[in-house]
């Protein structure tokens, strides 16, 4: 294991550090979520001498599951808007 991907759902602690808005990383409804599982390097790479490696990663990292101070929260909840939208997309990007 070369190195462990880490993604996040996104990232709004301005209710806590109102001084750090410009770390702040809009959730838009999941995209970034998916744009996050998107980035993460999978299937098989060509190498220089011609022939192909499989990239293996065996894990990757989620901040976090339920860190609502920080809008990083992803668990289930009663939002109408939300409710189970990260459970599903986590179900999409089994691999």
């Amino acid at each position: 294991l070369s190195y462990v991907p880490c993604i996040g759902p996104g990232y709004d602690d301005t209710t806590i550090r109102p001084w750090n808005a410009k770390n702040k990383r809009d959730r838009q409804h999941g995209l970034y979520f998916r744009n996050m599982w998107d980035s993460i390097p999978r299937g098989v790479k060509k190498k220089s001498d011609g022939s192909y490696k499989k990239n293996s990663i065996d894990l990757v990292a989620i901040t976090s599951f339920n860190e609502w101070a920080e809008g990083t929260m992803i668990e289930a909840t009663e939002d109408e808007n939300e409710g189970e939208l990260y459970m599903n997309i986590l179900k999409e990007f089994q691999w």
